[in-house]
């Protein structure tokens, strides 16, 4: 399918029949059962709509769901699109197919937060879409994102200096998220939508050009095509191409990173063909950037690597850094800072990846030790048996230090959403439903979130003398 997309950037005269026929042969051929689509009312997701709608029709087994976020940044006109949406949703019901609508006070969250408004409501787009795919079960999400779209996509990473893995733009399918109209023009999209009959609402925010991509989409874009009118086309093939290649680069690297994951040689650094690609993959694992893997590089030619230290931040936050990578002489190292999330297969009970130190009768200075412990090592007035590893679930919380931090009441003490505290941890989005917490048997309270939070409860107390100290294997 992906060829033909490339082939339809020049085909006038495609078919709605024909997309649908494609679409469908994709979804059966790699076990697309259930698709969350996104839809926000404009032309390229009303088209992917009629298509996916008309797949459920024709295969009743298919469970089609439909999302649409209000972030109520365009006053009425925010209210007119989820009207719109709920309206031609409705027009189009079929019993398999699920609306999910759900407004947002973007503004509000952007300011607890900190983080500009585009960046805020993509944020809580994709944490609603996230969720919305572990509790019904899609395989996928699909996205109204089209040819023109990944050439402004490409262009935008060329200018902030990105290399092979940026410059191939948006994937067709990258297991996660599916574009089935990434090989479309807007051209196309339209007219195919105008032949349907059905009608779209415009974002009058798209013809705001202080947005970057709508300045090159409204300014940029024109100017070349005035000069060279196949630009367009042209760019997409080079999109194709740079994915191919990237393919081969992340081939040869598979091997090498997989197998030391966490260490690699300065001989094998050296002797690969691009040493900086080597150690810019390796250490993107961990959050590191490309100017991070030039440094590491400068420092290794110069012959004075040993006892060198470069924090790597988690995600795009460089002040919250969960990783560092330490260097020697002959190696590199990638060691926890603490500030990284615990999450692995460990059975329900399992304290494999723990030390575990039992005191009959703390001594003062042990006990001292208590209230020096960071996040990485949990001190227990009972033993381990009592407790178990759990999945966190929507709304759980866990109490905290009374006057340590700010408080919400919740009636039953002082406590925090572990969601909130996992997102302030950066833990990435897809990992968070995966972190393993530690929780009392008996209360079912969470005591601990190994490298990010211990809980206000189940504390050693004065009276207490026998203790377990619960420790992180590095």
């Amino acid at each position: 399918m992906t060829q033909h997309l490339n082939n339809s950037l020049i085909n006038k005269n495609i078919k709605f029949s024909d997309l649908v026929s494609e679409l469908n042969l994709y979804l059966n051929k790699n076990d697309i059962h259930s698709v969350l689509i996104g839809l926000s009312g404009g032309a390229d997701s009303t088209l992917l709509f009629l298509l996916m709608r008309e797949i459920a029709r024709v295969s009743p087994d298919f469970n089609l769901g439909i999302s649409h976020a209000n972030f109520h940044l365009r006053g009425e006109e925010s209210i007119r699109d989820q009207k719109f949406v709920e309206n031609l949703v409705e027009s189009y019901s079929l019993p398999n197919i699920t609306a999910f609508i759900k407004e947002f006070d973007t503004l509000d969250y952007c300011h607890r937060n900190g983080v500009s408004i585009e960046m805020g409501a993509r944020e809580l787009r994709h944490e609603w879409w996230h969720n919305l795919m572990l509790t019904h079960r899609f395989d996928r999400i699909a996205t109204g994102h089209n040819a023109d779209d990944n050439v402004e996509t490409l262009l935008l990473n060329l200018l902030r200096g990105s290399g092979v893995r940026g410059l191939k733009a948006m994937p067709f399918d990258d297991g996660r998220v599916l574009r089935p109209l990434l090989g479309y023009t807007r051209a196309t999209i339209q007219n195919l939508l105008d032949l349907s009959g059905v009608s779209h609402v415009e974002d009058s925010t798209n013809q705001d050009s202080d947005y970057r991509r709508n300045f090159i989409r409204n300014k940029v874009l024109p100017l070349i095509g005035e000069k060279w009118p196949g630009a367009a086309k042209s760019i997409t093939r080079s999109i194709h191409l740079l994915s191919e290649e990237n393919k081969i680069i992340e081939a040869s690297l598979k091997e090498i990173l997989d197998t030391s994951p966490r260490q690699l040689t300065i001989d094998q650094i050296l002797h690969y063909p691009s040493p900086l690609t080597l150690i810019y993959r390796w250490i993107s694992r961990y959050g590191g950037s490309t100017d991070v893997a030039e440094e590491i590089l400068r420092v290794i030619k110069s012959d004075d690597i040993h006892g060198q230290r470069w924090n790597l931040a988690n995600g795009q936050d460089k002040d919250a850094s969960s990783y560092s990578l330490i260097a020697s002489n002959t190696e590199l190292r990638i060691e926890d800072t603490g500030g990284n999330f615990l999450s692995t297969d460990m059975t329900e009970d399992g304290f494999e990846d723990f030390e575990i130190t039992h005191y009959a009768d703390i001594s003062e200075a042990d006990r001292a030790s208590v209230f020096k412990s960071d996040n990485n090592e949990v001190w227990l007035p009972a033993h381990p048996d009592n407790y178990y590893w759990a999945l966190p679930k929507r709304g759980d919380r866990i109490r905290l230090f009374p006057g340590r931090e700010k408080e919400v009441s919740t009636g039953k003490g002082k406590s925090k959403l572990i969601s909130d505290i996992l997102k302030e941890a950066r833990v990435p989005l897809a990992a968070r439903d995966k972190i393993k917490i530690l929780t009392n048997k008996h209360s079912g309270q969470p005591i601990w979130i190994p490298g990010i939070r211990r809980a206000g409860t189940d504390l050693i107390y004065d009276d207490i003398t026998e203790v377990w100290r619960i420790r992180r294997k590095f």
